[in-house]
């Protein structure tokens, strides 16, 4: 094995070590009517990463999905990093709240639509 090809491969290898060793981060809040303020039950929250795609356009990863309890609260962890958009679609569909973060976030408040 040549020295630049092992390298290489080490560095695959620490890289793919730092990935794993990241500690998880948690997102959480609630999903709210904007006409009466109350938390929106049964809904669906979407949890995607934020990056730039080709050609340098913003794109989307999707990571994970939840569903509000009776309060419209969500919860996520995770050892993600980087930017997020959250998409929040009621059971019906009618209302629909997006908010993009980045890291760990608590406290959340989204409005639906």
């Amino acid at each position: 094995m040549t020295r630049p090809f092992a390298i290489a491969i080490a560095g695959i290898v620490l890289a793919a070590h730092a990935q794993g060793a990241r500690p998880p981060i948690t997102i959480e809040g609630v999903f709210v009517d904007a006409a009466n303020g109350t938390g929106i039950p049964n809904a669906r929250v979407e949890l995607r990463q934020r990056h730039w795609g080709f050609p340098l356009e913003p794109a989307e990863t999707p990571l994970a999905t939840t569903t509000t309890d009776q309060k419209g609260r969500f919860h996520f962890t995770g050892s993600w990093h980087g930017r997020f958009r959250l998409w929040c679609f009621s059971h019906d569909r009618r209302k629909m709240g997006i908010r993009e973060i980045a890291g760990e976030q608590r406290d959340i408040r989204i409005v639906g639509d």
